[in-house]
């Protein structure tokens, strides 16, 4: 909307050079969104992270603000350098989530993001041009319903399908991670790929761009901690649980996103979590969402189960402490005794969840146990049910009905287990 002139002062001197921004458009409409800006960047005095209004008229005709000039230009034009060194990479990266939490934190929304719009100074940068920014959750008179402006590869679905109206901060997440992608590639973002990209940052940027608000992330505070946990990788700070809960973010997001997974990252976030101390891969595996426990049954992955198994037992030791976690901890083992191809497996899952029952003396965990016991049909499992049956007489296990049973062995071990009670 607007057009520059370098000025000088007049009557005062300033330690930098200034310009002033005039709107070039004629009609009212770009006139008032014009001043509409200036009054946004001037509630701003003094942030250090936002472009700061030196003077203004929005009177005079055209309207017109007076800003620092920025010599260094804008973020496209250190695109190379942050392709070339991860380390200023972060820094700047990390600033661009400064700039727009800034926003965020102050009720406004960009709506605009791209390279174009961070003014550079060393490496110090602003958010700039807030000409489409609006408060959050506040309507504009300015943007109808089924309208929607910005730069072309970086809008975010929503806008295609709502209008500008369909705006929420995740949007302007959506315009980082696009922005992330051009200056690490070069490459326009309209289309991504992982080409040249570390998986770590890749993973990060794909869930920005998610077009599934749902899946996208919903505050730049969680972008942060992701992108932190990214950098610690690539650059060899993650040691420990900080590389296994950036393995895990990732395969997360790939079953959330893409109803799949990859064995591969999820064997090497097994070995990973297999290396960790007790008490942190007990913090982890707090972490795990139901829907992998479907995947850890799945045959690419039994070569690590039974140490994932032996770490779960060590787990719901400690989880069972509460009351409400020895029936999770009874439902997913359940999922890997009824998943798992693995006799072996399934039998050590149902060891996990009839101690967590017992421990937490929980009745709806038992139940949980009692169902897994009564539904073995397959005599080479029911064998090795019928031995844990014989490790815990004298508990509930011994209440079951034999009559329940579908497999003979499970059925003698019950009757047994009965006459020795």
């Amino acid at each position: 909307m607007g057009t520059i002139l370098h000025v000088e002062p007049v009557g005062s001197s300033l330690p930098y050079p200034i310009v002033l921004k005039y709107c070039k458009a004629l009609d009212a409409k770009t006139k008032a969104r014009f001043s509409r800006e200036v009054r946004y960047l001037a509630g701003f005095e003094e942030n250090s992270r936002v472009l700061q209004v030196i003077d203004s008229n929005l009177t005079m005709d055209p309207p017109y603000f007076v800003m620092k000039y920025y010599s260094d230009g804008d973020l496209s034009g250190l695109a190379k350098r942050i392709q070339d060194d991860i380390t200023f990479q972060e820094i700047i990266f990390n600033k661009m989530l400064d700039c727009i939490s800034e926003l965020h934190a102050r009720g406004f929304q960009h709506r605009d993001i791209k390279p174009q719009n961070f003014l550079v100074e060393g490496e110090s940068i602003v958010v700039s041009d807030l000409g489409l920014a609006k408060e959050i959750g506040a309507g504009t008179t300015f943007t109808q319903s089924h309208e929607f402006w910005g730069t072309h590869g970086y809008i975010p679905p929503e806008f295609l399908n709502g209008g500008f109206k369909a705006s929420s901060p995740p949007s302007d997440i959506f315009m980082l991670g696009k922005t992330f992608y051009f200056l690490l590639t070069g490459r326009g973002p309209l289309y991504l790929t992982g080409l040249d990209i570390p998986p770590a940052i890749y993973h990060v940027i794909e869930r920005c761009c998610e077009v599934d608000l749902a899946n996208r992330y919903a505050a730049i505070a969680d972008l942060k901690q992701d992108l932190r946990l990214a950098y610690d990788v690539i650059l060899g700070r993650a040691k420990g649980i900080g590389e296994a809960r950036q393995s895990l973010s990732q395969i997360v997001n790939r079953l959330n996103s893409e109803k799949k997974y990859d064995a591969d990252e999820v064997t090497a976030f097994l070995d990973l979590l297999a290396k960790l101390p007790a008490d942190e891969s007990v913090s982890v595996i707090y972490e795990l969402p139901k829907s992998l426990y479907y995947v850890l049954a799945q045959d690419p992955i039994k070569s690590r189960l039974c140490k994932f198994l032996d770490q779960y037992s060590n787990f719901s030791q400690s989880a069972v402490a509460t009351w409400s976690y020895a029936e999770m901890v009874a439902d997913h083992m359940k999922i890997v005794f009824e998943r798992s191809t693995s006799t072996a497996h399934r039998a050590r899952a149902l060891e996990i969840a009839i101690d967590g029952a017992l421990t937490a003396n929980r009745f709806a965990a038992m139940d949980t146990c009692s169902d897994m016991i009564t539904s073995v049909s397959e005599p080479d499992l029911g064998v090795a049910v019928a031995a844990v049956i014989g490790k815990y007489r004298g508990t509930f296990v011994g209440g079951i009905e034999p009559f329940r049973c579908h497999d003979d062995a499970v059925r003698n071990a019950l009757i047994a287990s009965r006459s020795t009670t």
